[in-house]
């Protein structure tokens, strides 16, 4: 990934919640599938709003964005076989809303499961 690209995501997100260092293009290359492919860079968005510049400065430069939780899943869904991005949501951990009569809940997408189920 070039630099200047590298730069714009740090202006999106803090220089604290985007990497290309190795380790963390390292530690984010897997899931429980234990299959590996290295990003080209690893981002912690915070809001809806960097989310989205995150997926649009992507897009113009041409790299996938995975979406990745705790990385714990058995279907390979957030390794990122294509290189590219991995968009880790977990600073998207809220219970939103829950209607216990229904049976539903509104939750953000970085929840853990076992802090919703102790909710």
């Amino acid at each position: 990934m070039e630099k200047a690209v590298q730069k714009r995501f740090i202006e999106i997100l803090g220089a604290e919640n985007f990497s290309s260092a190795e380790e963390d293009l390292h530690l984010y290359s897997y899931d429980g599938t234990g299959r590996t492919a290295l990003p080209q860079g690893v981002a912690w968005p915070g809001t809806a709003a960097e989310v989205s510049a995150l997926v649009t400065l992507a897009a113009e430069n041409g790299l996938p964005v995975v979406a990745r939780g705790a990385g714990s899943g058995l279907s390979g869904g957030s390794v990122p076989l294509a290189g590219g991005i991995v968009c880790v949501m977990t600073r998207f951990n809220r219970i939103i809303e829950v209607d216990a009569d229904n049976q539903v809940a509104m939750v953000e997408p970085g929840l853990v499961v076992a802090d919703f189920q102790d909710h």
